[in-house]
């Protein structure tokens, strides 16, 4: 009797920890409950041992358990399910699930208060490569036979790997290899990068084709592994952004090596997290874009 008291007791703790640890996203305590209805990012592993869950439901998806950095885990709602057998990057939508009173009728005590579990309705599933094939992605990105959708997906892969891709990336800053081409559609105040005057007409827009190096693209790539991630800024509210910089980044780094140099032996979430103000500066610009050193 004493035995199966002290198991009720541990799922009943476990439970509690997977609601309070299911809240938090990996390393940085990102709280997933001010980011219901919001798309975010998660770094994840297939669960290795499965915990109590409010599984909750998501039409055409499969609820797949899978565990967070921090020790911490969470239901992941996959298409198909998880197609990665190791580290993978998911981006979705934070949803909840939740329980109802064990004793419907009856005077509520706490423990049939409704219990909320957050999840995430998965949209897209990065799988993490290994550091030894990243060379080779890098490569089919100048691959002339390799298709632009392909491309895409490789630069995800890259992206995805983290802090493991930056000395490659930084290696090929000078790539001039032919990656693709792009048709940018702008107009002369956000070429300015600035507001237009009041009551000034909208201009025609000027279309500008461009070769894209593999230099050019390693930037991009470097600038999307540090961006700040599932950080809303309090500012955005306070205005359109006027043109985002390139590849849609709110800021610009001229020289990555010493961007990466003042930062050696930090942490990617204590870089991204050192990025937030600058982001928030954006905003608070009206959409201009920032520069870092």
């Amino acid at each position: 009797m004493q035995r199966h008291l002290v198991a009720a007791v541990a799922l009943a703790l476990a439970a509690v920890q997977v609601s309070l640890g299911a809240g938090k996203e990996g390393g940085m305590g990102i709280s997933l409950a001010r980011l219901v209805g919001q798309e975010v990012e998660l770094e994840a592993r297939p669960a290795v041992a499965i915990w109590q869950h409010l599984v909750g439901a998501v039409p055409g998806k499969t609820p797949e358990y899978v565990d967070l950095p921090g020790g911490l885990q969470i239901v992941a709602h996959v298409a198909g399910g998880l197609p990665c057998p190791g580290a993978m990057l998911l981006r979705g939508v934070v949803v909840e699930a939740r329980g109802g009173p064990k004793r419907p009728g009856l005077p509520l005590s706490k423990a049939d208060e409704t219990w909320i579990e957050h999840a995430i309705d998965v949209e897209s599933v990065v799988c993490v490569p290994p550091v030894g094939e990243l060379p080779a992605l890098l490569e089919r990105l100048a691959d002339e036979s390799v298709t632009p959708e392909a491309k895409r997906a490789e630069e995800e892969r890259l992206v995805a790997a983290g802090l493991a891709a930056v000395p490659l990336l930084l290696d090929h800053l000078e790539d001039r290899r032919v990656v693709g081409g792009e048709c940018h559609v702008s107009y002369p105040a956000e070429l300015a990068n600035l507001p237009r005057s009041p009551g000034e007409s909208t201009p025609a827009p000027m279309y500008v084709a461009k070769v894209v190096t593999l230099g050019e693209r390693c930037r991009w790539m470097l600038g999307r592994i540090v961006s700040p991630r599932n950080y809303r800024s309090p500012h955005e509210q306070h205005g359109k952004p006027i043109s985002p910089g390139a590849g849609g980044l709110s800021f610009q780094v001229d020289d990555w090596r010493g961007f990466f140099a003042r930062r050696a032996g930090v942490s990617l979430d204590a870089i991204r997290a050192g990025l937030e103000p600058v982001l928030d500066r954006y905003f608070e610009a009206g959409g201009v874009v920032q520069q870092v050193q």
